[in-house]
């Protein structure tokens, strides 16, 4: 399948998939416990759909990507540390983005004498996109590796989706940046991961798994 076609079938599926698990976890009666991850599912499927009806004027959809995802990168912060709460204490929590926030301000030397490969200001934004993305990917893998820890295990598969989704979502702007001839595949690549997390998300999250306590390192 030719990378576009495969690109826009991905991305059908990523829409399609985000409104299923926003169905499974309202059935499940979960959501009531994540306000922010309900916000942000709603505002991805929401947007994603609007997205859509601007695919042929670059402009607009330029427009609607921009705000899009100034909505949605606050939403995401806090919808991780509305389940980062969950597991650890605030003041860990603190060390964690004291740690992650310096390492991620670096990431932005890694392409720091790139020209831009597109409209100047996506490019900037692009940068600051990954940027929190990484915070937020480095934050949860401290909160998932770096404590001793118990945690229901909806916490567990929460964080764990959204670690492995920051993180791709880093890695997948930052080479679109250093190889934008590539960008098409780095484009649909960061679409497999999403579905992934999506995917495992509306298997594995249940009701029971807000009951049941997972051990992410024995406690000592």
């Amino acid at each position: 399948m030719h990378l576009i076609s495969l690109e826009r079938s991905l991305w059908y599926l990523n829409i399609v998939a985000a409104a299923g698990l926003f169905l499974r976890l309202y059935a499940q009666r979960i959501l009531t416990g994540y306000p922010f991850m309900s916000a942000l599912l709603i505002t991805v499927t929401v947007e994603q759909f609007v997205a859509l009806a601007f695919i042929h004027n670059p402009r607009l959809y330029l427009l609607v990507y921009l705000l899009g995802q100034t909505v949605k990168l606050p939403l995401a912060t806090f919808a991780v540390l509305e389940v980062c709460r969950r597991a650890v204490a605030n003041r860990l929590l603190s060390y964690a983005f004291c740690l992650a926030i310096p390492v991620s301000l670096a990431n932005l030397l890694l392409d720091a004498g790139v020209a831009a490969n597109c409209d100047p200001i996506l490019f900037e934004f692009l940068k600051v996109e990954r940027t929190v993305n990484l915070i937020l990917g480095l934050v949860i893998s401290v909160v998932l590796f770096g404590f001793p820890m118990l945690a229901r295990r909806n916490v567990v598969l929460w964080l764990g989706g959204f670690m492995v989704y920051s993180l791709s979502r880093w890695a997948g702007l930052l080479l679109t940046n250093l190889q934008p001839h590539n960008g098409r595949g780095w484009s649909v690549g960061m679409q497999i991961v999403s579905l992934a997390c999506v995917a495992g998300w509306t298997i594995l999250l249940n009701a029971a798994g807000e009951d049941e306590v997972g051990v992410l390192r024995a406690v000592e």
